[in-house]
């Protein structure tokens, strides 16, 4: 048997074995949904915002951590981490997966999981931060440029400044397996103090989305990205560490999820800097429009001003 063939016949053996391991996950959750509908009934109450939000504490540690990686990055600029930075990486626990130019992917391994977390290190010089930021916040854009996107909704949020938001985001699986599921809370923040920008999210539990039938609900989730300009948020280049984890859970042999997550986490910013390149060109269009008509707008003034002199 040609290797090729055996390729395919172990994708073919990897999706049945998915499909099946969805199917029991979905048997599983329906037998527990019908043991428990008093709790179901009880999840009507108000979403416990001291227990779950993201505190000032956590974007604090977020700032603290790319602060650290750049105070020993003796390379800041050019393609490739210093040595300096590589050593605290190293020293933290985290082994090199893809050293490419601006974009450094590393992983740990989970506790208590075969799973590894990974963390993306990189700069892009072509779309400002702010720009970077918006792809990643705004929803509706989001729901354009995410071809993946199925739904994504904030269903709840914290009624203060810069608070939390509960999402409800639906994400296309590849056929057999079933779409998965997040409900998540996250929090945005700009900080001028520190010229950072800071996006953190992580998995919670919401009583406006009871866990159904029709997805696989993801329940360990976590995602981190702090943005730095290199000048201002609106000027092109920035720097950007993104610190993510997720157990899909999907029946994948270890070795196969691992180099799908760590090609995908990569893949994923790259389709954010995409996004947000299209997003800057619309951007650069729109104030170019708005720039002529006011200066349509200031030369009709002028002539006006003109013939009113001349017929005075």
């Amino acid at each position: 048997m040609s290797a090729n063939m055996l390729k395919v016949k172990y994708m073919q053996l990897t999706l049945l074995f998915n499909k099946a391991y969805d199917l029991i996950h979905s048997l599983a959750k329906t037998l527990r949904s019908k043991r428990r509908p008093f709790s179901v009934l009880l999840g009507a109450t108000l979403f416990k915002w001291e227990e779950e939000k993201i505190t000032d504490e956590e974007i604090y540690n977020c700032i603290c951590e790319l602060d650290r990686y750049q105070s020993n990055d003796d390379s800041r600029r050019n393609t490739l981490p210093g040595q300096n930075l590589v050593n605290k990486l190293v020293e933290d626990g985290w082994e090199p997966v893809i050293q490419k130019e601006c974009i450094q992917v590393w992983r740990k391994a989970f506790p208590n999981s075969y799973l590894y977390e990974y963390k993306v290190m990189g700069t892009f010089y072509d779309v400002p931060a702010r720009t970077f930021f918006a792809v990643q916040t705004d929803i509706e854009y989001r729901k354009q440029w995410d071809k993946l996107v199925i739904k994504l909704d904030i269903i709840d949020k914290e009624d203060v400044e810069n608070g939390c938001e509960v999402m409800h985001w639906v994400m296309h699986y590849p056929y057999p397996m079933y779409s998965r599921e997040y409900v998540y809370i996250r929090r945005a923040v700009i900080s001028p103090e520190t010229n950072t920008m800071v996006l953190v999210s992580r998995a919670t539990d919401h009583p406006a989305c009871p866990v159904n039938n029709k997805y696989v609900r993801v329940t360990e989730y976590s995602s981190r990205m702090v943005i730095r300009p290199h000048r201002t948020y609106d000027d092109n280049g920035f720097d950007y560490v993104l610190t993510y984890f997720d157990d899909p859970q999907a029946a994948f042999p270890t070795p196969a999820y691992n180099w799908m997550a760590s090609s995908g986490v990569p893949d994923f910013v790259e389709k954010l800097h995409n996004a947000a390149r299209e997003l800057h060109k619309q951007e650069q269009r729109n104030k170019s429009s708005l720039s002529i008509t006011k200066s349509q707008n200031q030369k009709e003034s002028c002539s006006s001003n003109n013939l009113e002199y001349m017929y005075m």
